[in-house]
């Protein structure tokens, strides 16, 4: 997707803030609204905004609105409900404070967020200051530590270290993960997430303890297949791992193979590559029978492997670019560049198939705590790669806002432009559904029904890192 282009719209500077207070009164004239459940544009319409709510919405003609109420014409430009990013390391790092997320975040739409990694009980007091408006935030569902084993000596990549930037909680067997599932939802977590060294007999114990508290679950899959994932009740899988098989049986079968992978991101590669066409549908049919919904995270991977473009690298802290430059060219110049090219496409196909099939795709910008990807715009190239998989507008609509948000917790009614919705919107130029590119073209943000300043909030991401640009 091109560089974002910001429209700015030229409104009163009493409009124009970037504030966690609400209250503001104001109607929207002129405006499509776009329902991402049914998937279809309305005509131009009138939308009232009160108290951080949605007060009313009119039909086509000049509906009576209170005498003195401040006004924006939208000409024609289409209001969606706010995006939801199924995956952000949200965390106070070495030259990167929490509020580089939330704000570049909001500045791209995204105003619903999981974040994951959560240091307890710090991230459930975060998420309680940002629900009373004491933090300008996207509305924030959280998940603990990562709940990880330790991965086997010999396994490509070597043990894990249990430590490092972001919180994680190894565990030993079953009974142990268990445990730790219920401390996590104990303390108040909306989520538990299952790192990849977790085998399939575990996550199911997991998700057993976890549905005891009404607790979430989402697993990677390395140690456990997509597959086998499937078949243990997780409801999310974060990214699109090792498909149909568990690493360890393919390390096996690959350790007297010339062309055998080295490292971790190579390993998925291969297995990907590998999928048949049989194994592709079965795993489809198994992730839609067992109402599994699966964040692909398309740009997180692709961002493991090629240089950051510009867009993003200029959003990332400065501080951190060297590491993430290391990381890419770590991925680089590996041996069978045409079996990763194959793999990227094995990925894009299967995406294609299980939107098809009628599975529940949402979206995920895997940024992490180094601030890369970028918040907020990795969600909106999430989006473009998506359509280059041949998933449909639609279709894609649907995830970044309706199933990310029910996902989450949401009310079907809540993610939609209606009376009594939360007033947290974006007002892009042209028809999302026939022009995919509308999304660069953000001429409106309303986040708890005040106007932000896309502006401010850039410089606010700025602030955060210690650079101001």
């Amino acid at each position: 997707m091109r560089r974002m282009a910001v429209v700015v719209w030229v409104v009163a500077a009493a409009l124009a803030v970037a504030s966690a207070q609400s209250g503001d009164t104001f109607a929207i004239l002129n405006a499509r609204i776009l329902d991402p459940v049914a998937g279809r544009v309305a005509a131009a319409t009138t939308v009232v905004i009160e108290g951080g709510t949605i007060a009313a919405v009119h039909g086509a003609g000049s509906p009576q609105l209170p005498a003195g109420i401040r006004t924006i014409d939208a000409k024609g430009a289409t209001i969606v409900p706010a995006l939801a990013d199924l995956s952000v390391q949200v965390a106070a790092t070495l030259g990167v404070d929490r509020d580089y997320f939330h704000s570049l975040s909001l500045a791209h739409g995204v105003m619903r967020v999981r974040a994951i990694d959560g240091r307890l009980p710090m991230a459930v007091d975060d998420r309680a200051r940002i629900a009373a408006g004491e933090v300008l935030a996207p509305r924030t569902w959280i998940a603990g530590p990562l709940i990880d084993m330790r991965r086997p000596l010999g396994q490509l990549g070597g043990p894990i270290l249990a430590g490092g930037l972001a919180p994680l909680q190894q565990v030993n067997d079953a009974a142990s993960a268990a445990q730790a599932a219920q401390a996590q939802a104990a303390a108040g977590v909306d989520w538990v997430r299952v790192g990849g060294n977790v085998p399939a007999t575990v996550v199911t114990a997991v998700v057993k303890a976890a549905r005891s508290r009404q607790v979430k679950v989402s697993a990677d899959a390395r140690a456990a297949s997509m597959l086998q994932l499937a078949q243990s009740g997780v409801t999310l899988i974060d990214g699109l791992g090792f498909p149909v098989k568990a690493q360890a049986e393919l390390d096996a079968a690959w350790k007297s193979r010339p062309d055998a992978p080295t490292d971790g991101v190579a390993a998925l590669d291969a297995a990907w590559a590998q999928v048949t066409a049989v194994e592709m549908r079965a795993l489809v049919g198994a992730l839609v029978k067992g109402r599994v919904a699966v964040a692909p995270m398309l740009r997180a991977a692709d961002a493991q492997r090629d240089d950051p473009p510009k867009d993003e690298l200029d959003l990332v802290p400065e501080r951190g670019r060297g590491a993430i430059a290391a990381r890419v060219a770590r991925a680089a110049g590996k041996p069978a560049e045409d079996r990763r090219a194959r793999a990227r496409a094995q990925r894009m196909a299967f995406v294609k198939a299980f939107a098809a099939a009628g599975g529940t795709l949402v979206l995920a910008s895997g940024a992490g705590s180094d601030g890369y990807p970028s918040p907020g715009l990795a969600v909106h190239k999430e989006m473009a790669l998506l359509l280059e998989a041949g998933v449909t507008p639609a279709q894609v609509w649907k995830a970044a806002v309706a199933d990310g948000g029910l996902l989450l917790g949401e009310s079907d009614r809540t993610l939609r432009v209606r009376a009594g919705a939360p007033a947290d919107l974006v007002v892009v130029a042209g028809d999302p559904l026939t022009d995919p590119a509308a999304l660069s073209s953000i001429t409106l943000l309303v986040r708890r029904g005040a106007v932000l300043d896309r502006a401010v909030l850039i410089r606010r991401a700025a602030r955060a890192t210690g650079v101001v640009r």
